[in-house]
């Protein structure tokens, strides 16, 4: 079988130097070669998405085709899914459809599975779609959350000080 990183070479995306200096920080960092290129800037994160699809036979998926709002957020945190570099894009009775920019990540795709009990089917996408999907996504239920907890902000604080002071009177 072909190597991740042979497969961009053969198909333009990286060159030939590119790789090799892709490959050495690859080791050095222990993350995947696509993510190296990307980070590094030495290939367009377009170009690696669809080819890591490609080399992978997945679909690929791009950031107008995610969802309008978060998928499982009370599952799923947004620190979680920024470092597995994935995003629930859609949910079904029986499965998950995640959108990954590194679909070698098996660790994170089997808990997830192993979290919600469903299949993860998998779609390819860009690194900087993730962080935008995720930054929109998560930014709009927060949004959200500050609403509603600017309407009972003042109920919360009569809660605490009534608590403050049967533990007051309790503990003394």
């Amino acid at each position: 079988m072909q190597e991740l990183g042979d497969y961009l070479v053969d198909h333009g995306v990286l060159g030939a130097d590119d790789a090799a200096r892709v490959r050495e920080a690859a080791t050095l960092s222990g993350e995947p070669i696509h993510i190296v290129a990307s980070k590094l800037g030495l290939a367009a994160e377009d170009g690696l998405a669809d080819a890591v699809a490609s080399f992978f036979q997945l679909d690929r998926i791009g950031r107008a085709e995610f969802p309008q709002a978060a998928i499982l957020p009370e599952r799923f945190k947004e620190a979680f899914l920024r470092s597995a570099r994935v995003l629930p894009v859609e949910e079904t009775e029986d499965s998950l459809i995640l959108a990954a920019a590194d679909p070698m990540n098996e660790t994170a795709i089997k808990s997830i599975g192993f979290a919600i009990d469903k299949k993860v089917e998998l779609k390819v996408a860009a690194i900087s779609d993730i962080d935008v999907g995720i930054e929109q996504l998560y930014r709009a239920l927060q949004e959200e959350t500050v609403e509603t907890n600017g309407a009972l902000g003042s109920t919360d604080l009569e809660r605490l000080l009534e608590l403050a002071a049967v533990s007051i009177i309790l503990f003394t």
